[in-house]
């Protein structure tokens, strides 16, 4: 059904709507806000396309017929492809935005699952050892150019709770092998480490889950078994569709040993923080009819007690001063094994600005804010806002 007749509160107006095609929208005259110098200065007229095949979108991109495209139009490695990046150099800015959704591998802590307790993956010196033998840094260099930032807590770095000086772990072979020697572990006749648990001797052969068909996540895989082999540590790798692998009677069922070792996937690093991701009581266990996200049973008293007060200070520098101790208690217990926070491809024509992305702003991708800013530097548009604050480029 089509109404003739809108009430708009916003910026623009709908001028036209072609299905599937275009979306044609002007500058609505009684919007109360005036950007600097006058409205005339900036964007009268916008012209969204939908363009639902990327490699459609790249030959637009080269071809000029677009000025900017949102977040979501083409995937990381399409915005850094050779081709793209050589043909837009001097008439586009092609940006990398960090965001908030943070790759990770949670580490099974259940310790009444037997092969917990016979790796010692619910004790931190184990935990740190296999972050140690990550090098993280130089999969992020070969694979990403460097362009997604190394994680080192589950809080994105654009977050104002982030704290930038808990401890890390450099990539660190070994550091690895000291820690693990520390528990006891030796390497076996062939290379594998092995101990006494119980008056048996236990092989260091850990799981590894993941979503089946992810190229990055796979690659990832291979990249790390290389070096955990290389401490003593067999990697089994169970990947399974995302289906499978996110069935409450999978990933929420680590308690029961249904994944044993490691899954790797994806989180959303919430701006409004509130912890509960690594708290207590939202481990999923039969008792709690298997509710809550901490998936991989990590537990520490003090974490939750400082949360408890968190979520309920309104002053921000205390609550920042809490979750602060919080981040420093969860690296150094190495609550899960942080990645990288991912990147999203913004590109933009030379001399349009305020066009502006950052991991919280542009809700659902549309860029910036305050988009009554948005014009031609060439047309006596002002620039506020600048990209180089929120993102990376190809350097």
């Amino acid at each position: 059904m089509w109404v003739k007749s809108w009430v708009y509160s916003g910026p623009f107006v709908l001028r036209r709507w072609v299905p599937g095609s275009t979306v044609e929208m002007v500058r609505n005259p009684q919007f109360p806000i005036t950007p600097p110098g006058g409205a005339d200065k900036y964007v009268q007229r916008v012209v969204y396309r939908f363009i639902q095949n990327t490699s459609s979108l790249q030959v637009a991109i080269m071809g000029g017929s677009i000025d900017a495209l949102s977040r979501v139009g083409l995937t990381f490695d399409q915005a850094r492809a050779p081709q793209l990046v050589q043909r837009a150099r001097g008439n586009f800015d092609i940006w990398f935005v960090p965001g908030a959704i943070w790759e990770h591998i949670d580490v099974n802590q259940f310790a009444n699952v037997p092969r917990v307790r016979e790796l010692g993956l619910n004790d931190k010196r184990t935990r740190q050892a296999l972050l140690h033998a990550i090098n993280r840094e130089g999969f992020v260099r070969t694979v990403f150019q460097g362009l997604q930032p190394v994680s080192h807590t589950w809080i994105a770095p654009v977050n104002p709770l982030h704290n930038p000086n808990v401890r890390k772990y450099e990539y660190n072979l070994d550091r690895a092998r000291a820690l693990l020697a520390e528990m006891g572990w030796r390497p076996g006749p062939d290379g594998i480490l092995q101990r006494t648990v119980d008056g048996r001797t236990v092989r260091f052969e850990i799981e590894w889950v993941t979503t089946a068909g992810n190229v990055v996540r796979e690659r990832f895989q291979q990249f790390v078994a290389e070096d955990f082999r290389k401490i003593g540590i067999a990697v089994r790798i169970n990947n399974a569709p995302s289906a499978v692998v996110f069935a409450d009677d999978f990933i929420q069922r680590a308690s029961e040993g249904r994944w044993t070792g490691m899954f790797m996937f994806a989180w959303v690093s919430n701006l409004a923080e509130n912890g509960d991701l690594f708290s207590c009581r939202f481990r999923p266990t039969r008792e709690n009819n298997y509710q809550g996200q901490n998936v991989g049973g990590w537990c520490n008293e003090e974490y939750d007690r400082l949360r408890d007060q968190a979520v309920v200070e309104f002053d921000f520098a205390k609550r920042k001063a809490l979750f602060d101790r919080m981040q420093e208690i969860w690296a150094e217990e190495v609550a899960a094994l942080p990645l990288y926070f991912r990147a999203d491809p913004l590109i933009v024509r030379k001399g349009l600005v305020n066009y502006v992305s950052a991991a919280y702003s542009g809700g659902n991708n549309y860029p910036n804010w305050e988009p009554w800013t948005i014009g031609w530097t060439q047309r006596g548009a002002e620039k506020r806002w600048d990209q180089a604050k929120y993102a990376l480029t190809i350097r």
